[in-house]
């Protein structure tokens, strides 16, 4: 982080088994197959532009609004593949899942932009205090030249910056030594990158915590990129089978299953804290902080 994003009654109708008590950490993807994370959901919200929710409009909070299917296409692989990587990371993690690819009635996927994830900020916004969200995971977003975000998703990570909700976003995969995707770019997200260890390939070679962390080769970063963290995991996929795949995707969910463990009153100090703990990383264009997940 560089400058250190109704009645009562219905409201209970709308919440899910897991409690909101606790600290929760919000993760905006293209949905999720919740049957193996029952423990660790709070709530579900779809918010789409293109194509359909569950309930066949635009907009659903509540049980199912954010699930797909087992059998679901692969263009709705990547957030189970998230939740379960924040998850394995911090077992006890409370999640509220902010859908954002919608199916259309012909039976494709729809489409998603930057946008859907400004959209999903800005419910973030309206929405943190009654679910006590302290951090949004996302792994979305495109490079765009030199940080090209609008004013309203710059705006919507300085509300939730100020009122301590931590935005943890991905660098991006794309090689880039020079810019990060939007929205990791902008000074108030905490933006992470990957690691590579033990090796380089994306064959199922697990992560060696006695291995010395290299930045992976695929990994947006420069100067103001804040951490760099573990990108190779297995996981537990939409169809239930344990699958393995590396990127900054998977550093920014880990991670913030680990921000989400140590939480501090203020974002400055759990920075601060995962700062104290970080070592250093490099390969021959980038070097950053390296933070090792136990």
């Amino acid at each position: 982080m560089r400058k250190l994003c109704i009645a009562i009654l219905v409201l209970a109708g709308l919440l899910s088994p897991a409690h909101a008590d606790s600290p929760t950490v919000a993760i905006i993807d293209v949905g999720f197959n919740t049957s193996s994370f029952a423990n660790n959901v709070v709530h579900e919200v779809c918010i789409v532009s293109v194509a359909l929710c569950p309930n066949g409009k635009r907009q659903q909070e509540g049980n199912g609004a954010a699930t797909v299917s087992a059998n679901s296409l692969p263009a709705f692989a990547h957030g189970t593949n998230m939740l379960s990587v924040l998850t394995s990371v911090n077992p006890d993690a409370k999640v509220v899942l902010i859908r954002i690819l919608g199916l259309n009635t012909n039976g494709r996927a729809g489409g998603y932009t930057i946008d859907d994830v400004t959209t999903a900020l800005r419910w973030v916004v309206n929405n943190y205090s009654r679910l006590n969200i302290k951090a949004v995971s996302i792994s979305q977003g495109r490079v765009n030249g030199a940080c090209r975000a609008t004013h309203e998703l710059v705006n919507s990570v300085k509300t939730l910056t100020a009122a301590n909700v931590a935005v943890i976003a991905s660098t991006g995969n794309e090689k880039n030594r020079n810019n990060m995707a939007v929205p990791a770019c902008i000074d108030e997200v905490i933006s992470v990158g990957a690691t590579d260890n033990p090796e380089v390939s994306n064959t199922g070679k697990g992560w060696d915590v006695s291995a010395t962390p290299t930045i992976a080769l695929y990994s947006n970063g420069n100067s103001s990129t804040d951490f760099y963290t573990n990108g190779r995991f297995f996981y537990t996929a939409m169809d239930g089978t344990r699958q393995f795949s590396v990127g900054t995707s998977n550093a920014t969910a880990a991670f913030a299953g680990m921000w989400m463990k140590n939480l501090r009153p203020t974002i400055t100090e759990t920075h601060a804290f995962f700062s104290s703990l970080s070592t250093n990383a490099t390969n021959p264009w980038l070097t950053g902080k390296y933070v090792l997940i136990p």
